[in-house]
């Protein structure tokens, strides 16, 4: 069974910069709907013992290398990347990394990749970002990814309100808008959906964390900080996200009081007055820890006994 952790914040709170202290970049995939920057790196050697500081300063001065998109090299030499792999699909409706995968998932052992060893695999499946713009094909890839690549530990889903929003727009369901109760159980459907998603991280192997990130709102009412979901209060009391996530931390900015202080982007680790849904169950002592999301898989992964066995 798999691990999910969320994170929700504001726009421009540090959800996503926390990436950055990952010390194995390689061993994370992140899946995006959208080509953002990634706030993910690799090396250089002995970064796991780095401070903070000192890995900033790695990314800086360039030591420390972004990771790459998601590529794909066949092992009997038959394509070298996905451009040559789609040149071999005669459909041109189907000439994609989604439908190539698909076969592979569908003709292939799971040891496909790994036969020749870890180290050989990742020349097959290299890269670690997956464009994927449609929530119906997340769970596909992300199902791939723990099958036939052991060596990634964490999956990353950024904006993942991006998705929410694609769903309960889209014409499908919007089709089923029209007439009586259909709005309700147009949004059931949406709910339904998204949360057999959520709830599909139980089939995953055990030693798979995945981290969803949500956008964040403040209430003018009460001045509490919660998850947005585009749909309104309707469709939130129905997909509840929240209720499935046993570690949930919001972001947090404090400001000093000079303009020219540096402000510090923090992680809330349990609930408050202005973050009732932030909460974690991995032990965390501090209200505030720094947004440093290597810390919270560690911690994580720590409480719950979950070993990182392939490198």
């Amino acid at each position: 069974m798999g691990r999910i952790i969320g994170i929700a914040g504001q726009e421009n709170t540090g959800k996503s910069f926390g990436r950055r202290y990952i010390p194995d970049g390689n061993n994370v995939m992140i899946i995006a709907p959208s080509p953002k920057t990634a706030h993910l790196f690799t090396g250089p050697k002995g970064v796991e013992s780095m401070t903070t500081q000192e890995i900033d300063a790695a990314i800086k001065s360039g030591k420390r290398k972004p990771i790459k998109y998601f590529d794909i090299k066949s092992p009997e030499g038959k394509y070298n990347n996905l451009e040559e792999a789609m040149k071999l699909v005669n459909d041109p409706a189907k000439k994609s990394l989604l439908y190539t995968l698909h076969m592979i998932k569908l003709h292939k052992p799971k040891d496909y990749f790994i036969k020749e060893g870890i180290e050989k695999a990742r020349e097959y499946l290299s890269g670690n970002f997956i464009l994927c713009e449609d929530i119906e094909n997340l769970s596909f890839y992300i199902s791939f990814i723990a099958e036939f690549m052991p060596w990634i530990h964490t999956i990353i889903l950024p904006d993942f309100t991006h998705f929410i929003s694609e769903k309960i727009t889209s014409a499908e369901f919007i089709a089923k808008k029209t007439g009586g109760e259909q709005y309700s159980k147009y949004l059931d459907l949406a709910a339904d959906s998204l949360r057999g998603f959520i709830k599909s991280a139980d089939k995953l192997r055990h030693n798979l964390i995945m981290v969803t990130e949500f956008h964040a709102h403040r209430l003018p009412e009460s001045e509490e900080i919660r998850l947005f979901l585009p749909g309104g209060k309707m469709f939130e009391e129905k997909f509840l996200p929240a209720s499935y996530y046993d570690d949930l931390f919001f972001t947090n900015v404090r400001y000093g009081e000079n303009e020219d202080e540096l402000p510090q982007y923090e992680f809330i680790t349990r609930k408050t007055k202005v973050y009732p849904q932030a909460r974690s169950s991995s032990g965390f002592d501090e209200l505030y820890i720094p947004n440093n999301l290597q810390e919270v898989l560690t911690q994580v992964r720590k409480y719950n006994g979950i070993e990182i066995t392939i490198q």
